[in-house]
């Protein structure tokens, strides 16, 4: 007699599961074509865009190592690779690098469906399914997952193919760890183990937070392999063994003690607003939040840049204990009931874990959308899976008919999740939409506003940029974060509609009201370019000096070229005119520019580029700046 535990949906042929997952595969791709043309945000231009390393000729060993030595090294070495093949295929073009994300969201489902067939296949998870077959089941979990729309901030915002890649490996390794475990045949096996290696090498080299992969490896061992394992080896620890372990943590414990100050210092050097002590509090309702936004994930409630209140305490606001007793009680329930069913205990502690990294001590800004991507495969596993015991209380005459409910109540809740996608990937039809999106759900948040005046300035919308910049201002008082960057962008305003008085003015009053504590000075040298640039057209050539020098003591990387070719353009401009000749003490002629250049960057310690100058300046010119530099190094009189 056949199981009925093993029938297929009604009058559907036995193909139809992998016939659905290709269907899931083609609407997947369907929903983010009307991505191909977004433009590239935030950190986009810093990773992929104004980053030399990437720009490769050819796939060569050397173009390997140009990329290996750019940013994250070798800590995410393959997205950065995948960037660089974007360049070298595209062309530049944006719509490349939306392809790529896209396909590697296909891949990222297929392993999810693969791996969720591999779990539910062992002996132990076909206990804890009610109605659904492994592949039914397998087959609605990688539907969800890949249709759900909070997966848009990791496909849709192209940076974050660091997280979706980091998850492809992760799953497809799990995959193989399954495969090599439960296969029937010894070529099976071999071939489980080595996906398994090598996706979990791919894992590591693309983001941070697959650490945790050995650690769920051995909970599929434990929980689906090897149910006994866990006592096998309690049993088999002796006193002594605890007594040795005790000391290692002993031993260790100062080694963390410090790790933990280092980290605790790194927050004052992110020019983060919150310590690690109300991060680790605020991180509590965070991931309540995550479980809410993936239970009711309406595009209204998605951003790409949320803002969320720090929790000082565990009482203040009352929901961050709130928050802690209920994650504790998901735990609680996960570890108390594993034996009774293993898969929603494996699936809650796959979310928890797979959010600990960026959820904890490192100090990362407070919330992102895409840190979902992976351990929101854990939400849907207990979402079928409750949703599949709990179907035994649908009124049905019988358990195939109970079945087709459910199965079909699920593929309706893909379409819902599909529609949702579609109007949240709208959103992201160019940079102004997205970041008045931004705006309207973080009203309290400067960088929201920061980053739609710019975009604005560069639509030609100076007004609407004037007053979106200055509520920046406003908010950058109490966070200071941005405030430098608006500053800089309402300077740039009036530089373009060459009020440069007003530019000018506006420069000396935002520096003067500054907010006090630390600052984000990434943009202070742009606005001290700004500043010098209006001075220079009032005819202010000492002034416009004065805030090139102070622009290129910041030593920023990126901006100090910028700042000193300004400085060269503008002595150019002052050597014509008498004014500037006076004020500066400026000869006319290249070599006596240069040799001023020499001077000032001497006196300002930059001998690095005082060297440069140096090399144009006349051999007059370069003797009495060296002496000047030896006067500069004596020691003062005691």
């Amino acid at each position: 007699m056949r199981d009925p535990h093993q029938a297929n949906l009604p009058n559907l042929p036995s193909t139809t599961p992998h016939l659905l997952l290709l269907l899931v595969l083609f609407f997947t791709a369907l929903l983010y074509s009307n991505t191909l043309n977004s433009p590239p945000v935030l950190d986009d231009r810093a990773t992929f865009i104004d980053n030399p390393a990437v720009y490769i000729d050819n796939l060569s060993f050397a173009s390997l190592k140009q990329v290996q030595a750019g940013r994250f090294g070798r800590t995410r070495f393959i997205p950065m690779l995948s960037f660089a093949v974007d360049h070298l295929l595209g062309q530049g073009s944006i719509s490349q690098f939306h392809l790529t994300n896209i396909l590697i969201h296909i891949l990222a489902t297929m392993a999810v469906y693969l791996l969720a067939v591999g779990l539910t296949n062992t002996a132990v998870a076909k206990k804890s399914l009610i109605l659904l077959t492994p592949t039914q089941f397998s087959l609605v979990v990688a539907a969800l997952w890949a249709l759900h729309p909070i997966q848009t901030n990791c496909v849709t915002y192209l940076v974050q193919r660091m997280a979706s890649l980091a998850a492809l490996f992760y799953f497809t390794s799990l995959a193989g760890y399954v495969w090599a475990r439960i296969g029937q045949s010894g070529p099976a096996r071999t071939t489980g183990w080595l996906v398994f290696l090598l996706a979990m090498f791919g894992a590591f080299f693309s983001k941070e937070n697959t650490a945790t992969l050995p650690l769920v490896a051995l909970m599929v061992e434990m929980f689906f392999i090897s149910p006994d394992l866990g006592r096998r080896i309690m049993t088999r620890i002796r006193r002594r063994h605890w007594l040795l372990l005790a000391m290692v943590f002993l031993l260790l414990l100062p080694l963390a003690a410090a790790k933990l100050t280092t980290i605790a210092g790194s927050y004052a050097e992110a020019g983060r607003h919150f310590n690690l002590q109300e991060r680790l509090f605020t991180e509590l309702r965070v991931v309540v939040f995550y479980l809410a936004l993936l239970a009711l994930p309406l595009p209204g409630r998605l951003n790409l840049d949320h803002d969320f209140a720090v929790s000082q305490s565990l009482i203040d606001p009352a929901s961050t204990i709130l928050a802690g007793l209920f994650l504790g009680c998901l735990l609680f329930a996960a570890l108390r009931y594993r034996r009774q069913n293993p898969l929603v205990a494996f699936a809650i502690l796959f979310f928890l874990l797979n959010l600990l990294i960026e959820s904890s001590v490192i100090a990362l800004e407070l919330v992102f959308e895409h840190r979902l991507y992976l351990p929101s495969l854990g939400f849907i596993i207990v979402i079928v899976a409750l949703l599949d015991w709990g179907s035994r209380l649908v009124p049905a005459q019988n358990k195939k008919e109970r079945q087709t409910i459910l199965f079909l109540g699920m593929m309706i809740t893909c379409c819902a999740l599909a529609i949702a996608t579609s109007i949240r990937n709208h959103t992201w039809q160019d940079k102004i939409t997205l970041y008045e999106d931004i705006a309207l759900k973080s009203p309290l948040k400067p960088r929201a506003y920061t980053n739609l005046g710019r975009e604005q300035i560069k639509a030609g919308r100076h007004d609407e940029a004037l007053t979106t910049l200055q509520k920046a201002i406003a908010l950058g008082q109490g966070q200071s974060e941005e405030y430098i960057n608006a500053a800089n962008n309402i300077v740039t305003i009036f530089i373009a509609q060459q009020r440069f008085q007003e530019a000018a003015d506006q420069a000396e009053k935002l520096i003067r009201n500054r907010p006090p504590g630390k600052l984000n000075l990434d943009s202070f040298p742009l606005l001290m370019a700004n500043q010098a640039m209006a001075y220079a057209k009032l005819g202010r050539f000492s002034d416009s000096l004065k805030s090139l020098r102070t622009g290129i003591k910041i030593h920023h990387p990126d901006h100090t070229p910028l700042l000193l070719a300004a400085m060269e353009a503008m002595l150019f401009e002052a050597a014509t005119k008498p004014e500037g000749r006076r004020q500066l003490d400026l000869k006319q002629g290249p070599a006596a520019i240069f040799a001023k250049m020499a001077t000032v960057l001497l006196e300002d310690k930059d001998h690095k580029n005082a060297g440069i100058y140096l090399a144009k300046a006349p051999a007059k010119a370069k003797a009495l700046a060296i002496k000047k530099d030896s006067l500069l190094k004596e020691p003062e009189s005691k």
